[in-house]
């Protein structure tokens, strides 16, 4: 190939071949881009929508219908066991031949009206077991059989186990013959003394096909006893009896052992190897558990299909666009090759040249411009040298005075630095944390800025043997001028401790000289104030009193036993108004109590995703810590903010305080 035709070359030297290039380039990057995220958006909106609705509603719905159909032969068994003649007869030891015939029309009606498959009735005392088997009805009438039972009878056996269990009933779900059934045994009790032994038996088998039956999404459904993990219930009877793990995966099935009764979701490798949804239900009646697994791929399949259909249609748009490129770029181009080899000699010194076109558009506006250009470049030239040659001596006093202006904002950011190094320091000081445990109660408090100096500071004051003195406040606004208000609020907090024993009166004392110092008045701008929570924790005699003041914050919480709730409040914030009225609220506290009090800067915290921390994430880690002591509980509370927020900056000041009654 000669040189002038190399590829690399051609595209260097030629505006056409480049603008080709990339406009093929672009749209083949635009169409591949848009169909990647299209695929990837619509795979998550898929699987998050299968995992958070779709599938836990099927699956439940399967598991309401098996838990009606038990919940339903319960209900019927139990009335059927609480009959009074049924309990007389066994109590007479059958004797009574118009109890027996009684009975036994109940057992038949039953029967009739349920279509159960089983109903039975056994006396301990006499060892006899009425009964009807679906396999023994004949055309026209139902006959009611009798046996014995005896304990060493393998058939009898679940008998005896059942009447040794203290259960008042139970449910058993057991292959015979390709079927399942479940059957409902209760006891027979009078006065709290155990008579015998009733139920019913139902053939679930009888609805697996409606049941099991492959949906929208081609999946499989199961039955499985959660305890020997052995399939139960299927619509492949070759299946049932076997382990869980032959058809979901072993590893599925060490999950599945964990369920409590709400819907859990799974995407794993099923036994062959194929990525599959996996859903389970745990039932409540009895300890079994509904699997339904959904292949990926089928879930996937039209999303495969939208991906080949926009590859093709990105192929054909390339080159409907390389034809339509190709020719506006020659009527683009021409001209400015011509302006190309006109600047060329201008740049050698001809002045006077000049580019002539009939274009209206930028590239006549271009042309003229270059006209234009070419005429002045000689006026420009002569000005240029001229002040080429004051360049230096001005380039010099600029260059002097940033020099001077940089010297001038490092030495103001140094000083800034220091004082703001001070501050630090100063306001460590009143946040250190405090950590006590006396012989009835143990309190910790810590606080974490948002910033170098924060507005939220806490107090703990032990003034007597029998008295703690509670705070925590958030100052409005964050920074410097909040970390001041900060400093101010906690000096006149030391001061005003133990002034007074009233906790009301405090409050209003110390709103009313916070007020003066800092707040706002009536025709003046905004000032700062403080949101506040005040608590005063009392031992009185053997009892605990906790005295709390609400000053516009969050009212603290308090766990008794596994239990949130929230101590009462209201009130405005301090420096509002200097003559505000503070409500005392009084609650007894016993052995055990958590309070925890925080500021918003813990459950205002968003996520990447911009959702909030809330109460409900603080009182899950609490109840998951509350055993440990209170400085454990308070840094697990931030240790779990953080992962919940992680990539996320901190937003507010974080304080909290816990105290425990011992």
């Amino acid at each position: 190939m000669p040189h002038h035709m190399n590829p690399i070359s051609l595209f260097r030297k030629s505006i056409n071949v480049q603008l080709l290039t990339l406009s093929a380039l672009s749209i083949a990057f635009t169409g591949g881009l848009i169909g990647l995220l299209s695929f990837r958006l619509a795979k998550n909106v898929i699987e998050e929508r299968l995992i958070k609705k779709d599938l836990p509603v099927l699956v439940k719905l399967k598991a309401v219908k098996i838990e009606n159909e038990l919940e339903k032969a319960l209900q019927i068994s139990k009335i059927f066991s609480n009959d009074p003649e049924l309990m007389e007869w066994f109590q007479t030891n059958e004797i009574k031949p118009e109890l027996e015939k009684s009975t036994k029309q109940k057992m038949t009606q039953i029967v009739n009206l349920m279509g159960y498959t089983r109903i039975f009735a056994s006396n301990l005392s006499t060892k006899s077991y009425y009964y009807f088997e679906k396999n023994n009805s004949h055309e026209k009438e139902i006959q009611i059989d009798k046996k014995k039972i005896e304990e060493s009878s393998e058939e009898d056996k679940w008998f005896f186990r059942f009447w040794n269990s203290k259960k008042d009933y139970e449910i058993n779900i057991n292959k015979a013959n390709e079927n399942t059934y479940a059957y409902i045994n209760t006891l027979i009790k009078k006065d709290k003394k155990k008579i015998g032994v009733a139920g019913v038996g139902v053939k679930l088998t009888d609805f697996v096909d409606e049941f099991f039956a492959i949906d929208q999404y081609e999946g499989k459904t199961w039955l499985v006893e959660k305890e020997s993990m052995k399939i139960q219930i299927s619509n492949d009877f070759s299946e049932i009896g076997n382990p869980a793990s032959s058809v979901i995966g072993e590893g599925i099935s060490l999950q599945m052992s964990e369920l409590n009764h709400e819907p859990q979701i799974f995407i794993s490798q099923n036994t062959v190897g194929k990525l599959t949804f996996f859903a389970f239900q745990s039932l409540s009646l009895n300890n079994t558990v509904i699997v339904y697994a959904v292949p990926y791929e089928n879930i996937m399949r039209a999303l495969s299909i939208m991906r080949t259909v926009t590859f093709i249609s990105t192929v054909f748009t390339i080159l409907i666009a390389f034809f339509i490129f190709l020719f506006y770029s020659k009527k683009i181009t021409r001209p400015i090759i011509g302006l190309t080899n006109i600047a060329e000699r201008i740049s050698n010194g001809e002045l006077n040249l000049r580019y002539t076109t009939k274009t209206k558009n930028e590239i006549g506006r271009l042309t003229a411009s270059f006209n234009s250009m070419t005429e002045n470049l000689a006026e420009k030239n002569r000005i240029l040298l001229e002040y080429s040659q004051n360049l230096q001596e001005k380039v010099y006093e600029q260059t002097y005075e940033l020099a001077r202006q940089k010297r001038e904002l490092e030495i103001r950011n140094k000083s800034m630095q220091k004082e703001l190094e001070m501050g630090q320091k100063v306001q460590g000081i009143f946040l250190l944390p405090f950590n006590n445990k006396s012989n009835w109660y143990e309190v910790y408090a810590t606080s974490f800025p948002s910033k170098e100096l924060g507005g939220d500071f806490f107090r703990v004051y032990e003034t007597k043997q029998d008295e703690l003195w509670l705070f925590i406040g958030d100052v409005s606004g964050k920074g410097v001028g909040s970390s001041l208000i900060m400093t101010a609020a906690v000096s006149l907090l030391d001061q005003m401790q133990g002034i007074t024993s009233s906790l009301e009166n405090l409050a209003m004392d110390f709103n009313s000289q916070f007020f003066h110092l800092v707040g706002m008045s009536k025709g003046s701008s905004a000032g700062f104030f403080i949101t506040a929570g005040c608590g005063l924790l009392k031992k009185e005699g053997s009892q605990f009193f906790l005295y709390t003041v609400n000053a516009g914050h969050e009212p603290p919480m308090l766990l008794r036993n596994k239990e949130f709730s929230f101590l009462p409040s209201g009130g405005k914030a301090f420096g509002i108004w200097a003559d505000t009225q503070y409500k005392l609220f009084k609650t007894e506290l016993r052995q055990g109590d958590i309070i925890l009090y925080l500021t918003d800067g813990i459950f205002e915290q968003r996520n990447e995703a911009g959702e909030f921390f809330e109460f409900a994430n603080v009182q899950k880690s609490i109840q998951r810590y509350k055993s440990e002591s209170m400085e454990i509980i308070c840094h697990k509370l931030l240790e779990d903010l953080d992962q919940f927020s992680t990539n996320v900056n901190q937003e507010d000041d974080r304080t909290v305080i816990a105290l425990k009654i011992l």
